[in-house]
This record gives C-alpha cells, sequence and structure tokens, in this order.
C-alpha cells in the first residue's frame, strides 16, 4: 500500500534541500513515481494509489498531479513518459472544466462546488463536504501547461477555473488546495 500524497512530496521535499532524487544509492525515485500514473484503468492522470478511480475526493485526485508537475519541473528527463504524461493530466482535468460546465464561446464559468469529478463517467460528486478550493488546483495545473505548451486552450481553462474561485464570497478552503489557485490567480495577474 502506498499514497502518492505522501511519497511524491517527500520526493519533492528531498530534491528541494539539494538531494539528487533520480539517482540516490541507484534509485531513481522520482521515475518511480510514475507508477502513480493511472493509464491501465482508462483514468489517465496521476493519483493517490497505483490503480484507483477518481470521484471520490478532489484532494486526493488532484495533489499528485500537482505533485507531478512539481516533479516534473524539477526533473524534466527523469522518465521517458513523463512528457505524455504531463499534456494527458492538462487535457483530463480541461475536459473536467468543460464537462462542469465552462465553455470560452460564449464563456461560461463552470460549477466546480462539487466533492470530486470522476473522469471515468464525466459526472461530479454532490455528496459530503465539497471542495470548491479545488479549482485553484486545477487552474494552476493548466496554467502551468500553458506555460509548457503554449496551448492556449489550457491558459483559458484556467481562467475558467478562476472565474469560478474569483466569485465565491466566502473562504472555500478544506486542504491545501486554494494556496494554489491564489498562487496561480497572481501569476496570471502579474503576467498576463
Amino acid at each position: 500500500q502506498a499514497e502518492a500524497i505522501n511519497i511524491m512530496p517527500a520526493i519533492i521535499g528531498g530534491s528541494l534541500v539539494g538531494i539528487d532524487k533520480s539517482n540516490q544509492n541507484g534509485m531513481n525515485w522520482v521515475a518511480m513515481s510514475k507508477d502513480f500514473f493511472n493509464l491501465e484503468n482508462g483514468q489517465n492522470v496521476y493519483l493517490n494509489g497505483y490503480l484507483t478511480t477518481s470521484g471520490n475526493d478532489w484532494w486526493y485526485d488532484l495533489m499528485p498531479n500537482v505533485y507531478f508537475y512539481q516533479l516534473k519541473s524539477l526533473y524534466p528527463d527523469a522518465a521517458p513518459e513523463f512528457s505524455t504524461q504531463f499534456i494527458s493530466v492538462a487535457d483530463r482535468w480541461l475536459w473536467a472544466v468543460h464537462q462542469l460546465g465552462g465553455s470560452t464561446t460564449p464563456w461560461s464559468i463552470p460549477n466546480m462546488n462539487y466533492r470530486a469529478f470522476n473522469l471515468a463517467t464525466g459526472q461530479p460528486l454532490d455528496e459530503s463536504v465539497p471542495e470548491p478550493e479545488s479549482a485553484g488546483s486545477i487552474a494552476w495545473l493548466l496554467y502551468n501547461a500553458y506555460l509548457e505548451t503554449g496551448s492556449r486552450k489550457y491558459f483559458e481553462g484556467a481562467q475558467l477555473a478562476m472565474d469560478f474561485l474569483a466569485r465565491w464570497e466566502t473562504n472555500p478552503s478544506y486542504e491545501l488546495q486554494l494556496p494554489y489557485g491564489t498562487l496561480a490567480a497572481a501569476r496570471l495577474n502579474a503576467i498576463e
């Protein structure tokens, strides 16, 4: 039993303090994290387990992708799969934004006030405590995909997610996803 939300941040943390996690005692811990990419079951994103499904909790569904983007930034060539996985993650979460009502023609802000989104069924989970701050993580992912690829669709997806979050009148923070939205908003405002 392993959890991406524990393993991947440990690799990132070690890297940030100067330990090369792509070659530590002959082990490439960075490349091994690719096992959290759920390809076989058609999810095509990083999830908290090696073979799991999305749709129960945005925190467990989104944060492994955020950590993957951070790992890829630190180690762009650690695994040959990273490039295609990077695009797959962006495309899948952009699709979620569109499934939740986000559109650029005409501009329509998605409703992201759900507990989770199931990437297999295309349906949100509206039971239990909603996690609207997940729009911040999605915006962060899509904006970073835009910076990496230059593809306008990711920039627009990030804007749609941020527009949803910006309309929130109370603090939606449940876990650590809101700071990623704050960072995305600051970068979008400063740079774009």
